[in-house]
């Protein structure tokens, strides 16, 4: 991963295992996702919410440069790639 919107649970140069058969839209308020977004990009976030709209969200507090993305599943339903499983971090 690069940058910091999802610092500090997953800080810049962290590696992530990307489980894709966990791919139920349904499965989680709260687990770590990649997912594509409306304009057609990949990101790493926390997804919020349940059903036909969900909310990815950074773990950055800096919400100007991290805003959450709305999701609607009808309208895209390809979103979700997979669920954050994995993360490798470097501690040092």
């Amino acid at each position: 991963m690069t940058g910091d919107d999802m610092a500090p649970v997953l800080p810049h140069g962290s590696i992530v295992g990307v489980n894709t058969d966990h791919r139920d839209v349904g499965g989680g308020d709260g687990r770590i996702v990649c997912a594509r977004t409306p304009d057609d990009g990949v990101v790493i976030r926390r997804q919020i919410g349940r059903g036909n709209i969900v909310t990815l969200v950074s773990e950055s507090a800096n919400r100007l440069k991290y805003p959450p993305i709305p999701i609607d599943c009808r309208e895209q339903p390809d979103w979700l790639i997979g669920q954050v499983t994995r993360a490798w971090v470097d501690l040092t």
